[in-house]
């Protein structure tokens, strides 16, 4: 009886036990939207230091629900709990947050960059000030002390570049085994409808625990979800509101030294220039609207573009990294794909002419990097009706560089006057439809003969595009059209069609396109059509339609790669909702898509898996195959036949750790491989993250790259108008290598060093040359070139040139063989004296040369690399913000 007394003890300990561990949940409709009542002060008088310990925040009235798990497990009561309060006065909203940490030891308190949201435990805040589903603006911190702040879009992305000026401190209290956060941001920094009468903002509040990778969440967005702006809950009570005057200014001024190699002889390439700059950005609120203003900007950017060797003739894209440009960006969006309407980059690049027959040693030209940008303004925001609005004008300087030939000097202009406008409206009823359009314009003032048979004179884009949501955005319609029309001289319109973007004169084309050198102008469309299902449910599809005709062109204030497609995609789409054995996250993906020009040929068609999951010690992978047939592409020999290539199988694997840890690893694999065994790539990128202490972060990155194509296009022959072009192709091995490096040590939240070093090298051998036949659209490999037969083909080396003697014709091409090395570095030395303001010290350093000869080996050319001609910039920057 004893015994069997123990017995039920037991079991009835263990049934309690697991009682009590067993998780407890929050019902949706209590998680879902949930409403928080802001109430107002006349004045609130509080210390921001983190701590809470004024009598409006030891109140208990106004303090929220407990927040929630979102991640991993949703709707999960936390052990870790946390709690905020909101209220505001005529001047500042404020938040507080209340973090309690039941295992205390392991609070991550890292500190790093302004808007490094993933480093530390961390609590923000988000609001749709209009309440219109579209963007909120969030603001965050983490323990260590570093804010961010920042725009997120209703389909989760980013704006970064947005920094307003507010304060926020972290308080760590160990007695109570807990952490707080207090925030205080001025309306002025905010952009609402001060006139609503009803009050209402979408409201986000969030906390990071980074040692057990959980995302806490005040209302739950649900994983996945209708929209994430959309899903926000609710602040009410926001009436009221002042009248901020949003009136503020950042002056400028700027000190820089260039030191670059010499040329002999030349007058302007002399070793050393001195140089400074001053400026002024100012902005003023506009009722619903911001306007910017700025005079003599600086759009220099501290961040580095990567190093890249492109073998192809089509442009390469660069990220946009200066802060005028990314402030507001979503307002000014309007892309299809990859191509885009308005390509900030296209402002203050590289000038589009260089004086010709420059060869340094009798002919010497000065060099123009940036255009200057004379000024620009922008107008953005959203009205009480849903309105959105975005304009941007910029005027580019007329911009000319000294030349001198044999002596005599001269100055010959290599930009224009230049005017670059756009416009993009959007009108939102509800979050669930939206209607809206975007015009674009360029025009130059082209008043030299050599520039108007290079550049177009006038450009102009129109777009237009429809969302609509149905049943609580379960399924949704997506419509896009754009229309470009671009005109110049017959000279500068027959450039336009040969170049890569259309190729006009290839032979694949010429039954409908075809060089027309009596053109002045160039018209096309572009645009898309996708009917999908998407929202909290498990399965995802959807189906699209695009197109973009021979002639649409948006290059000259957008992007675009390539044109003279339509094409359809189908994707079907499983996402894991909640943990599922060790997955906290995980989906699945099918696609296909089919291209063919408006020549009715098929130019690709594929089949593509892709799986992604996430387990719950946060280690990430993901794999992607892609099968594809029947592909062929028209720009592989420049403007030639099109060419067509075998099945081929595209494979991407990625893999890192927990991103939350001091120690971080990543792999990614890419591989590329033909069915005919001739063609085949591998790029392997390994890299490692550190955070040493709470200061010192250190991540590094190695590129691989192997690149084996028989059929790499090499050069195009035409002795004389009577001989018919003749391209060459030869069999390329590459080898690319790339390190990249960064050390970023944080002081403080505001003071703060940082260095960035990449060496690349890119290197490649030819060899087995061969000439396209008439048959490059054959199936069969061999039908599409002859190879070259030793009596065929010869090798000067005094001029590195191969002859070619066939068929009773010769012609001859330069040996492609390249050895390309770079190195760019940069330190950069911040501090932010007082907020908004800011002091630099910048230090960049480049090197790069290409060789027309091959140099095997890494190590081999690392050694060459530190002996190439170096450029070294010195800048000291400082801005001061103050506001009325």
């Amino acid at each position: 009886m004893r015994y069997l007394f123990l017995c039920v003890m037991v079991i009835c300990g263990w049934v309690c036990y697991a009682q009590q561990e067993e998780p407890v949940f929050i019902p949706f409709e209590d998680a879902y939207k949930r409403v928080y009542h802001a109430k107002k002060y006349d004045h609130v008088n509080i210390t921001i230091d983190g701590k809470l310990d004024e009598d409006i925040w030891q109140d208990p009235e106004g303090w929220t629900e407990e927040f929630m798990v979102a991640v991993p497990v949703e709707r999960l009561v936390p052990k870790s709990k946390t709690r905020a309060k909101i209220f505001f006065d005529n001047k500042y909203l404020y938040c507080g947050f209340y973090c309690k940490e039941w295992e205390p030891e392991k609070m991550n308190r890292f500190i790093a960059n302004r808007d490094e949201r993933f480093m530390g435990d961390n609590v923000a805040i988000a609001m749709d000030t209009y309440h219109d589903f579209r963007a909120g603006i969030e603001f965050g911190i983490n323990l260590g002390g570093n804010k961010s702040d920042l725009v997120v879009l209703d389909n989760l992305e980013l704006n970064l570049s947005w920094n307003a000026v507010w304060e926020a401190r972290t308080h760590v209290n160990w007695a109570d085994s807990s952490w707080t956060a207090e925030f205080r941001v001025p309306f002025s920094q905010m952009r609402y409808n001060y006139k609503d009468t009803t009050g209402v903002w979408g409201l986000n509040l969030r906390r990071n625990v980074r040692h057990s990778n959980e995302n806490h969440k005040w209302s739950l967005i649900p994983q996945p979800n209708p929209g994430h702006v959309y899903s926000f809950g609710e602040l009410h009570g926001m009436v009221d509101l002042p009248k901020p005057k949003g009136v503020e200014f950042l002056p400028y001024t700027m000190g820089k030294l260039r030191a670059d190699p010499r040329i002999a002889g030349s007058p302007y390439q002399t070793g050393r220039t001195w140089s400074g700059n001053a400026g002024l950005d100012a902005k003023i609120a506009l009722s619903d609207f911001t306007l910017d203003i700025t005079v003599n900007p600086d759009y220099g950017q501290v961040e580095l573009d990567p190093s890249v060797m492109n073998l192809t003739a089509l442009e390469t894209f660069y990220e946009e990294k200066r802060p005028f440009f990314l402030e507001g960006r979503h307002l000014l969006d309007f892309k299809n794909g990859n191509d885009m309407m308005f390509y900030t980059r296209r402002l203050g690049a590289n000038p589009s002419y260089h004086p010709e027959n420059i060869d340094n040693i009798n002919s010497f030209a000065e060099t123009k990097e940036n255009v200057p940008i004379i000024g620009a303004l922008k107008l953005t925001g959203t009205n009480r009706n849903g309105v959105s609005l975005g304009i941007i004008e910029s005027m580019t300087a007329p911009t000319h560089a000294s030349v001198t030939r044999n002596g005599e000097k001269s100055s010959e202009m290599v930009e224009p006057l230049t005017n670059y406008s756009a416009i993009r409206v959007r009108k939102n009823w509800k979050g669930n439809t939206y209607l809206g359009g975007m015009l674009t314009s360029v025009n130059r003032y082209l008043d030299e003969p050599y520039l108007q048979d290079r550049l177009i004179r006038n450009a102009f884009t129109a777009g237009f595009d429809f969302t609509q949501y149905f049943k609580d955005r379960l399924y949704y319609i997506d419509l896009k059209a754009m229309f470009s029309s671009l005109h110049g001289t017959k000279e500068a319109i027959t450039r336009l069609q040969e170049r890569s973007t259309h190729y006009y004169q290839r032979m694949s084309a010429q039954s409908y396109l075809g060089v027309d050198p009596t053109r002045n102008s160039l018209n096309g469309t572009g645009g898309y059509l996708t009917i999908g299902r998407k929202g909290t449910e498990k399965w995802f599809y959807t189906e699209t339609f695009g197109w973009s005709s021979p002639g649409f062109d948006l290059n000259d204030m957008g992007f675009m790669k390539s044109t003279d497609f339509f094409y359809n995609t189908t994707e079907i789409s499983y996402r894991q909702k909640g943990i599922w054995k060790n997955m906290r996250a995980n989906s699945l993906t099918f696609s296909q898509e089919n291209r063919w020009d408006y020549g009715k040929s098929a130019l690709n068609n594929l089949v593509s898996i892709n799986w992604a999951t996430t387990f719950l010690n946060q280690i990430q992978f993901g794999i992607k195959e892609i099968y594809g047939w029947n592909y062929i592409t028209n720009s592989m020999l420049r403007g030639g036949p099109d060419m067509r290539f075998d099945p081929y199988f595209n494979t991407t694997i990625t893999f890192n750790t927990d991103k939350g840890r001091r120690v971080m690893a990543q792999l990614k694999y890419e591989g590329d491989y033909n069915t005919d065994g001739y063609n085949h790539w591998d790029r392997i990128t390994p890299g490692l993250t550190l955070r040493l202490g709470n200061h010192i972060y250190v991540n590094g990155e190695l590129v691989y790259y192997y690149n084996i194509n028989n059929l790499q296009f090499a050069y195009i022959s035409k002795e004389n108008v009577t001989q018919e072009s003749k391209y060459v192709m030869g069999r390329m091995e590459q080898n690319t290598y790339g390190v990249t490096l960064k050390v970023q040590a944080n002081l403080t939240p505001d003071i703060s060093i940082q260095f960035y070093g990449a060496p690349f090298t890119s290197i490649g051998s030819f060899n087995t040359f061969k000439v396209a036949t008439d048959q490059t659209k054959s199936r069969t490999y061999t039908d599409k070139y002859i190879d070259f037969k030793p009596d065929e083909i010869s090798y000067a080396e005094d001029n590195r040139t191969y002859s070619i003697d066939r068929e009773g014709q010769h012609y001859s091409f330069p040996n492609p063989d390249f050895s390309f090395n770079e190195f760019r570095s940069n330190i950069v030395a911040r501090w932010e004296y007082r907020p908004g303001s800011t002091l630099y010290f910048v230090w960049e350093h480049a090197r790069s040369n290409r060789d027309p000869y091959f140099v095997s080996g890494w190590g081999n050319n690392l050694d060459r690399m530190t002996g190439l001609p170096a450029s070294n910039i010195f800048m000291i920057k400082l801005n001061y913000w103050f506001g009325l």
